[in-house]
Protein backbone atom coordinates (compact mmCIF):
# COMPACT_ATOMS: atom_id res chain seq x y z
CA UNK A 1 0.00 0.00 0.00
CA UNK A 2 1.57 3.47 -0.76
CA UNK A 3 1.37 6.28 1.69
CA UNK A 4 -2.27 7.10 0.41
CA UNK A 5 -4.51 4.82 -1.60
CA UNK A 6 -6.95 5.45 -4.03
CA UNK A 7 -11.26 5.68 -2.70
CA UNK A 8 -12.84 3.76 -4.27
CA UNK A 9 -16.16 5.06 -3.46
CA UNK A 10 -15.09 8.09 -4.50
CA UNK A 11 -15.28 6.32 -8.61
CA UNK A 12 -16.18 8.56 -11.45
CA UNK A 13 -15.05 11.53 -9.49
CA UNK A 14 -11.69 10.68 -9.10
CA UNK A 15 -8.78 12.55 -10.85
CA UNK A 16 -5.06 10.91 -11.26
CA UNK A 17 -2.45 13.42 -12.51
CA UNK A 18 0.28 11.47 -14.82
CA UNK A 19 3.66 12.53 -15.67
CA UNK A 20 5.79 11.32 -18.24
CA UNK A 21 9.34 12.96 -19.56
CA UNK A 22 8.35 12.93 -23.18
CA UNK A 23 5.98 14.17 -25.75
CA UNK A 24 6.41 10.80 -27.66
CA UNK A 25 5.24 8.96 -24.89
CA UNK A 26 2.32 10.62 -24.28
CA UNK A 27 0.95 9.98 -27.47
CA UNK A 28 0.19 6.85 -26.40
CA UNK A 29 -2.79 8.54 -24.35
CA UNK A 30 -4.07 10.89 -26.73
CA UNK A 31 -3.37 12.93 -30.21
CA UNK A 32 -4.47 16.55 -29.09
CA UNK A 33 -1.69 18.88 -29.03
CA UNK A 34 0.80 19.01 -26.33
CA UNK A 35 2.59 21.57 -24.41
CA UNK A 36 5.46 20.83 -22.72
CA UNK A 37 5.50 21.63 -18.88
CA UNK A 38 1.57 22.93 -19.20
CA UNK A 39 -0.58 20.33 -17.63
CA UNK A 40 -3.52 19.48 -19.83
CA UNK A 41 -6.88 17.00 -19.83
CA UNK A 42 -6.66 14.00 -21.23
CA UNK A 43 -10.26 12.63 -20.31
CA UNK A 44 -12.67 13.60 -17.54
CA UNK A 45 -10.36 11.56 -15.05
CA UNK A 46 -6.93 12.12 -15.87
CA UNK A 47 -4.93 15.38 -16.10
CA UNK A 48 -1.39 14.52 -17.81
CA UNK A 49 2.16 16.88 -17.72
CA UNK A 50 5.16 16.18 -19.72
CA UNK A 51 8.35 17.64 -17.65
CA UNK A 52 11.40 16.84 -19.92
CA UNK A 53 14.44 14.16 -19.08
CA UNK A 54 15.53 13.94 -15.44
CA UNK A 55 14.54 14.36 -11.80
CA UNK A 56 14.51 18.13 -11.38
CA UNK A 57 11.91 18.38 -14.17
CA UNK A 58 9.97 15.63 -12.75
CA UNK A 59 9.48 17.46 -9.30
CA UNK A 60 8.59 20.55 -11.24
CA UNK A 61 5.93 18.96 -13.39
CA UNK A 62 4.87 16.79 -10.51
CA UNK A 63 4.45 20.12 -8.03
CA UNK A 64 2.59 21.79 -11.14
CA UNK A 65 -0.05 18.95 -11.21
CA UNK A 66 -0.74 19.18 -7.60
CA UNK A 67 -2.14 22.40 -7.84
CA UNK A 68 -4.67 20.15 -10.45
CA UNK A 69 -6.70 18.77 -7.46
CA UNK A 70 -5.25 15.43 -8.00
CA UNK A 71 -5.79 12.35 -6.23
CA UNK A 72 -3.02 10.28 -7.29
CA UNK A 73 0.01 10.23 -9.32
CA UNK A 74 1.12 7.70 -12.38
CA UNK A 75 4.64 8.07 -13.83
CA UNK A 76 4.30 7.47 -17.30
CA UNK A 77 6.84 6.34 -19.75
CA UNK A 78 9.81 4.13 -20.84
CA UNK A 79 12.79 2.39 -18.64
CA UNK A 80 15.80 0.81 -19.55
CA UNK A 81 15.99 -3.07 -18.50
CA UNK A 82 18.37 -4.41 -15.98
CA UNK A 83 17.77 -7.88 -16.04
CA UNK A 84 17.92 -10.23 -19.15
CA UNK A 85 14.63 -11.33 -18.84
CA UNK A 86 13.28 -8.48 -19.99
CA UNK A 87 12.96 -7.41 -23.38
CA UNK A 88 12.17 -4.26 -25.39
CA UNK A 89 8.03 -3.92 -25.39
CA UNK A 90 7.89 -5.48 -21.95
CA UNK A 91 6.29 -3.92 -19.23
CA UNK A 92 7.31 -3.02 -15.57
CA UNK A 93 4.70 -2.27 -12.75
CA UNK A 94 7.55 -2.07 -10.01
CA UNK A 95 6.23 -2.51 -6.42
CA UNK A 96 9.40 -0.69 -4.99
CA UNK A 97 11.14 2.30 -6.40
CA UNK A 98 14.84 3.32 -5.29
CA UNK A 99 16.43 6.81 -5.37
CA UNK A 100 20.27 7.38 -6.03
CA UNK A 101 20.76 7.76 -2.22
CA UNK A 102 18.99 4.91 -1.39
CA UNK A 103 15.80 5.62 -0.18
CA UNK A 104 13.05 3.93 -1.07
CA UNK A 105 9.96 4.18 -1.63
CA UNK A 106 6.63 1.12 -1.98
CA UNK A 107 3.95 2.04 -4.48
CA UNK A 108 0.30 1.87 -3.83
CA UNK A 109 -0.20 -2.22 -4.17
CA UNK A 110 -3.74 -2.08 -4.14
CA UNK A 111 -3.81 -0.01 -7.52
CA UNK A 112 -1.01 -1.69 -9.16
CA UNK A 113 -2.93 -5.20 -8.24
CA UNK A 114 -6.42 -3.85 -9.88
CA UNK A 115 -3.93 -2.61 -12.95
CA UNK A 116 -2.68 -6.31 -13.17
CA UNK A 117 -6.24 -7.71 -13.12
CA UNK A 118 -7.13 -5.28 -15.86
CA UNK A 119 -4.04 -6.65 -18.28
CA UNK A 120 -4.27 -10.28 -17.84
CA UNK A 121 -7.12 -9.82 -20.75
CA UNK A 122 -3.97 -8.25 -23.10
CA UNK A 123 -0.42 -10.07 -24.25
CA UNK A 124 1.55 -7.87 -22.67
CA UNK A 125 4.79 -9.01 -21.12
CA UNK A 126 3.94 -7.72 -17.10
CA UNK A 127 7.22 -7.64 -14.49
CA UNK A 128 7.00 -6.71 -11.37
CA UNK A 129 10.10 -6.18 -9.48
CA UNK A 130 12.02 -3.10 -8.07
CA UNK A 131 12.99 0.20 -10.38
CA UNK A 132 15.95 2.16 -9.47
CA UNK A 133 16.84 5.91 -10.64
CA UNK A 134 19.92 7.05 -12.56
CA UNK A 135 21.22 10.38 -12.92
CA UNK A 136 21.95 9.47 -16.51
CA UNK A 137 21.45 7.84 -19.45
CA UNK A 138 22.71 4.26 -19.34
CA UNK A 139 24.41 4.06 -22.78
CA UNK A 140 26.84 0.93 -22.48
CA UNK A 141 25.70 -2.24 -21.31
CA UNK A 142 28.54 -2.14 -19.16
CA UNK A 143 27.42 0.56 -17.30
CA UNK A 144 24.03 -1.17 -17.08
CA UNK A 145 25.70 -4.32 -15.66
CA UNK A 146 27.12 -2.06 -13.46
CA UNK A 147 24.19 -0.88 -12.00
CA UNK A 148 22.73 -3.83 -11.63
CA UNK A 149 26.08 -5.37 -9.49
CA UNK A 150 25.28 -2.85 -7.18
CA UNK A 151 21.74 -3.42 -6.63
CA UNK A 152 21.04 -6.56 -7.60
CA UNK A 153 17.57 -6.55 -7.29
CA UNK A 154 16.87 -4.54 -9.76
CA UNK A 155 15.16 -5.17 -12.82
CA UNK A 156 14.89 -1.45 -14.50
CA UNK A 157 16.19 1.93 -14.18
CA UNK A 158 14.74 5.32 -15.11
CA UNK A 159 15.29 9.21 -14.21
CA UNK A 160 12.05 10.15 -13.10
CA UNK A 161 9.52 8.22 -11.26
CA UNK A 162 11.85 8.63 -7.94
CA UNK A 163 11.59 12.46 -8.14
CA UNK A 164 7.94 11.68 -8.76
CA UNK A 165 6.99 8.99 -5.87
CA UNK A 166 8.96 11.21 -3.37
CA UNK A 167 7.23 14.34 -4.69
CA UNK A 168 3.35 12.69 -4.61
CA UNK A 169 4.18 10.64 -1.20
CA UNK A 170 5.15 13.83 0.00
CA UNK A 171 2.17 15.19 -0.17
CA UNK A 172 0.13 12.21 0.60
CA UNK A 173 -1.20 10.68 -3.18
CA UNK A 174 -0.60 6.94 -3.44
CA UNK A 175 1.28 6.55 -6.60
CA UNK A 176 2.11 3.96 -9.30
CA UNK A 177 4.74 3.48 -12.02
CA UNK A 178 4.07 2.45 -15.78
CA UNK A 179 6.92 2.31 -17.80
CA UNK A 180 7.77 0.24 -20.68
CA UNK A 181 11.24 -0.97 -22.07
CA UNK A 182 13.62 0.11 -24.43
CA UNK A 183 16.67 -0.70 -24.21
CA UNK A 184 17.83 -4.69 -22.84
CA UNK A 185 20.12 -5.67 -20.95
CA UNK A 186 22.74 -6.07 -23.43
CA UNK A 187 22.25 -3.01 -25.69
CA UNK A 188 24.32 -0.49 -26.37
CA UNK A 189 22.28 3.33 -27.00
CA UNK A 190 23.54 5.76 -29.89
CA UNK A 191 24.69 8.32 -27.49
CA UNK A 192 27.12 10.05 -29.89
CA UNK A 193 22.90 11.02 -30.89
CA UNK A 194 21.10 11.47 -27.88
CA UNK A 195 23.74 13.99 -26.77
CA UNK A 196 21.97 16.27 -29.55
CA UNK A 197 18.66 15.96 -28.32
CA UNK A 198 17.13 18.40 -25.94
CA UNK A 199 15.76 17.56 -22.35
CA UNK A 200 11.96 16.67 -24.67
CA UNK A 201 13.90 13.71 -27.33
CA UNK A 202 13.70 17.12 -30.41
CA UNK A 203 17.00 16.13 -32.17
CA UNK A 204 19.28 18.48 -33.15
CA UNK A 205 19.57 17.58 -37.24
CA UNK A 206 22.72 19.06 -38.11
CA UNK A 207 24.84 17.91 -35.37
CA UNK A 208 23.32 14.81 -36.25
CA UNK A 209 23.74 15.09 -39.78
CA UNK A 210 27.88 15.46 -38.72
CA UNK A 211 28.04 12.84 -36.71
CA UNK A 212 26.58 10.16 -39.37
CA UNK A 213 29.04 11.97 -41.85
CA UNK A 214 31.54 10.55 -38.81
CA UNK A 215 30.18 7.36 -37.59
CA UNK A 216 28.02 5.96 -40.29
CA UNK A 217 27.32 2.85 -38.23
CA UNK A 218 25.48 4.94 -36.07
CA UNK A 219 22.23 5.20 -38.34
CA UNK A 220 22.10 0.98 -37.45
CA UNK A 221 22.44 1.66 -33.75
CA UNK A 222 19.42 4.82 -34.24
CA UNK A 223 17.58 2.13 -35.87
CA UNK A 224 17.75 -0.28 -33.62
CA UNK A 225 16.84 2.35 -31.06
CA UNK A 226 13.80 3.71 -33.22
CA UNK A 227 12.50 -0.03 -33.63
CA UNK A 228 12.75 -0.52 -29.33
CA UNK A 229 10.99 2.97 -28.95
CA UNK A 230 8.01 1.70 -31.12
CA UNK A 231 8.06 -1.57 -29.16
CA UNK A 232 7.87 0.45 -26.36
CA UNK A 233 5.01 2.90 -26.87
CA UNK A 234 2.92 0.46 -28.60
CA UNK A 235 2.52 -1.42 -25.30
CA UNK A 236 2.09 2.06 -23.42
CA UNK A 237 -0.78 2.31 -26.04
CA UNK A 238 -2.06 -0.85 -25.23
CA UNK A 239 -1.93 -0.21 -21.47
CA UNK A 240 -4.14 2.46 -22.39
CA UNK A 241 -6.27 0.76 -24.58
CA UNK A 242 -6.44 -2.61 -22.98
CA UNK A 243 -7.19 -1.82 -19.67
CA UNK A 244 -10.34 0.06 -19.62
CA UNK A 245 -9.12 3.04 -18.05
CA UNK A 246 -8.73 1.34 -15.29
CA UNK A 247 -4.79 2.25 -14.76
CA UNK A 248 -6.59 5.99 -14.15
CA UNK A 249 -8.49 5.63 -11.38
CA UNK A 250 -10.29 2.41 -9.04
CA UNK A 251 -13.73 1.92 -9.19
Amino acid sequence: MGIGTLSQSAGSDLTIGLVAALPAEIRCLTSLPIDVNTPFRVNQHLVAIVCGIGAKNAIRATQNLLYQDIQGLISWGTAGALSSELKSGDLVLPGIIQATNGRLYNTDSDWLKHLRQALKTTSIRVHSGLLVETNNILGSSQEKSCLKMRINDAIAADMETAAIIKTGQDNGLPVIAIRAIIDQLDDRLPVEILKHTDQFGNPGITNILVEFIRKPQLLTSLIRLSIAMRAATSTLRSVATGTNETFMYMH
